[in-house]
């Protein structure tokens, strides 16, 4: 749609990193749809829309291998309406980018991003994807107020024992003056504290 959007595409791309959409987990990973009746007793937290509610190991139908882990959630609807830009032409596109702990899951109101073993690797992701830079990515498949695990096709994944800045990511992909601008002037920023 934009030379320097494709530029800045080509040179992601050609670096040949295996896409974040090999790791992003399918909607509904647990089995909870979004509108699931819980109970008041449990041993698992499950984050819905309205906050946090409790299920039995029992009432999840998959992804059991994920619950000891530290989870990268993001929410499955976008932060912009519809996809669009504010009134300054910016985009968020992420609403909400947290970590589930271990013994929690989540509802299909959220996607997973990924999971680790380690708390420090868990909060890199997440600095990962508050930089403008893989904002700026999903913004160029993120056309809709849905997110999915395709959205995440031109995303690389990137070493996650080390914290990811956007400048670190500018450099790394070789992008000039001017594609840096053009990233800054249509992402907004987002709070980067985890």
């Amino acid at each position: 749609r934009n030379k320097l959007a494709t530029d800045i595409l080509h040179k992601v791309l050609a670096s040949h990193t295996a896409t974040m959409d090999t790791v992003v987990s399918p909607v509904s990973l647990f089995g909870l749809n979004t509108n699931h009746s819980f109970g008041t007793s449990g041993n698992i937290r499950v984050r819905y829309s309205g906050g946090f509610a409790v299920c039995e190991n029992r009432d999840i139908r998959a992804g059991h291998d994920l619950i000891p882990k530290y989870k990268v959630y993001i929410s499955a609807a976008s932060y912009d309406h519809a996809g669009q830009a504010d009134k300054e032409g910016k985009r968020r596109i992420l609403s909400i980018v947290d970590i589930l702990k271990p013994n929690e899951i989540c509802t299909s109101t959220y996607i997973i991003i990924s999971a680790f073993d380690t708390l420090q690797e868990a909060n890199n992701l997440v600095r990962y994807l508050k930089t403008k830079f893989v904002r700026f990515l999903l913004s160029q498949v993120c056309i809709s107020q849905h997110i999915s695990r395709e959205t995440f096709c031109f995303v690389p994944t990137q070493d996650f024992s080390k914290a990811w800045t956007d400048g670190a990511l500018y450099e790394r992909y070789d992008l000039t003056e001017e594609e840096i601008a053009f990233i800054e002037s249509t992402i907004k920023p987002m709070e980067l504290e985890v």
